[in-house]
């Protein structure tokens, strides 16, 4: 399968071209290793035990351990439940109380194969996309594949998978807990399969699961699918029956993994998408309300660029005018995907928060187009004079000063990101780990608690009744989620014991004279970063 028009030439193999697979591997399985080490060993000194930076985390951990032992995609046992974002990320996890070396180890281990999964995934997308392109750090590093390893650089794919395995968001997300590292994989998986001229069902089959993973995986099989269709020559007539059954079975491929997922969120919810789907948008009804949708969009646009990819701007510019001027339509759909993520965004869920993770999809095809812009833009700079220097030396200077200051930027955010990886650890653990512990030792099995966050909660006080203030595994709330008045009514009339939230999302609730605080969760980290407590109040009725 041709993937279209201005597509470059494959990238030739051997070892004069640079590292054999094997030495590939084992460098990006080191770097993968020494990212779990920091990220984890940082965590570990901080707050004293292993953890998640999210309370997320623990809402898909508590679905994996209803489904690896009771064999049902429920919260609370017995109940069935829509409430999963992610059921293929419930699947991977499962296993995780099967083993016998636990939860946390389980997790880190497919951390370190997704860092490493992402890494060549983008080594090979590079090669494909732009060929045996030269990267803007090749003379520096060169020298040293040659003399540690004793073949030439690498150039911009082996470049490319090098800052992404070292980028901090992505080392983040891999130990996160979350989904955000897997289905970036897939994604990468789908537009490998496409651009190395695989079977067009496998590319259906991959962007599937990347949509039971995460539902804006739609996104890159209509970007591959407008290409698909743009680049291929009009068929004889007798061709038409053939392309036509490629395109069927892209199709079956695809709905194979969708169909059974809509059909149990519609037998469960009545409604196509997780419950999650509908609750986030009710929950930042006033966040959007706050600005227009283009400065949503300019924001949420920004955010995959903190980090040493800040340095990527100019090149990144010049690259998607390339693209368009030179017709490299198959980089467009990776210009395709940093467009249409945050535009999805900006119209349905405009937050950045938890360092954009909802953002972070598109950092690997920041880097690779980025990185090639970056070298493009080196060689079509003009003749600089500066102060005494002759035209041409500033221009190397820059160019040098650049191949300095990106590396070491990009080490100093990946030592950065783990001290934000611990810090939300310690965060998460005080505002919902020992909150759930408070609960679980004071309260009795058959209270029913009402909870903004079922994260941590969930998972600790394993099979005990909630109610949801955030609509994941209560639906009934997200008419009138952001409605106190209602909420509280609602708390009182199904019997809730116990309501446990902050000032940051329920200030009315908290301050009713139908609630007694009964326990206060002293966080001094989480006051340091200017967050909001968590309470445990008596609910007293009417």
């Amino acid at each position: 399968m041709a993937v279209g028009l201005g597509a470059p030439t494959r990238a030739r193999a051997g070892k004069g071209a640079g590292l054999n697979t094997r030495a590939r591997f084992t460098l990006w399985l080191l770097l993968a290793a020494a990212a779990c080490a920091l990220y984890l060993g940082v965590s570990q000194l901080r707050v004293g035990r292993s953890g998640f930076p999210l309370d997320d985390a623990w809402i898909h951990l508590t679905f994996a351990r209803n489904l690896a032992l009771r064999h049902e995609l429920a919260h609370i046992p017995g109940q069935l439940s829509a409430g999963s974002t992610s059921p293929l990320w419930t699947f991977v996890l499962a296993p995780a109380f099967l083993w016998p070396l636990g939860v946390e180890a389980w997790v880190d281990a497919l951390g370190v194969l997704l860092i490493v999964s992402a890494a060549a995934l983008t080594y090979r997308i590079a090669r494909q996309v732009f060929g045996d392109a030269a990267s803007p750090l090749s003379p520096p590093l060169s020298q040293v594949w040659e003399r540690g390893w004793g073949v030439r650089g690498e150039g911009l794919g082996g470049e490319a998978a090098l800052v992404v395995a070292l980028e901090w968001h992505l080392d983040w997300a891999a130990f996160s807990g979350m989904e955000t590292l897997f289905f970036i994989v897939l994604l990468l998986l789908a537009l490998d399969f496409y651009y190395t001229g695989r079977p067009l069902w496998w590319v259906g089959l991959a962007g599937g699961l990347a949509v039971i993973t995460r539902p804006e995986g739609v996104g890159i099989l209509g970007l591959i699918a407008v290409h698909w269709l743009m680049t291929q020559a009009l068929p004889r007539k007798e061709a038409w029956k053939a392309q036509l059954k490629r395109a069927g079975a892209a199709a079956i491929a695809f709905a194979i993994p969708i169909v059974p997922y809509i059909q149990f969120n519609w037998a469960v919810s009545g409604q196509l998408f997780p419950n999650t789907f509908y609750a986030k948008q009710a929950e930042f009804a006033q966040v959007f309300a706050a600005r227009s949708v283009p400065q949503h969009f300019l924001n949420l646009i920004t955010v995959p660029f903190v980090g040493a990819q800040v340095l990527l701007i100019p090149g990144f510019a010049l690259a998607v005018w390339l693209i368009a001027r030179e017709k490299r339509w198959n980089a467009a759909i990776l210009l395709g995907w940093w467009l249409m993520l945050p535009a999805a965004y900006a119209i349905r869920l405009p937050v950045d928060y938890q360092h954009g993770r909802y953002e972070m999809p598109v950092i690997p095809m920041i880097v690779i187009v980025g990185l090639w812009g970056t070298h493009r833009l080196q060689t079509r700079l003009p003749p600089i004079q500066v102060g005494g220097l002759r035209a041409g030396a500033a221009r190397r200077v820059l160019s040098r000063v650049w191949r300095i200051s990106f590396p070491l930027l990009l080490v100093v955010f990946w030592l950065r990101g783990a001290q934000a990886f611990a810090t939300d650890v310690d965060i998460m653990d005080c505002m919902a780990v020992q909150t759930a512990q408070w609960l679980s030792a004071h309260t009795q099995p058959d209270d029913l608690i009402a909870v903004h966050d079922v994260g941590a909660v969930g998972y600790y006080l394993n099979g005990r009744p909630l109610l949801d203030l955030a609509g994941l595994i209560t639906p009934e709330v997200i008419p009138f989620i952001r409605d106190e008045s209602r909420l509280m009514d609602f708390i009182v009339a199904r019997r809730a014991v116990y309501l446990v939230t902050s000032a940051f999302w329920h200030p009315a609730m908290i301050n009713s004279p139908r609630v007694q605080e009964v326990h206060h969760q002293d966080c001094p980290v989480l006051r340091r970063e200017g967050g909001y407590e968590m309470g445990i109040y008596r609910v007293l009725g009417r």
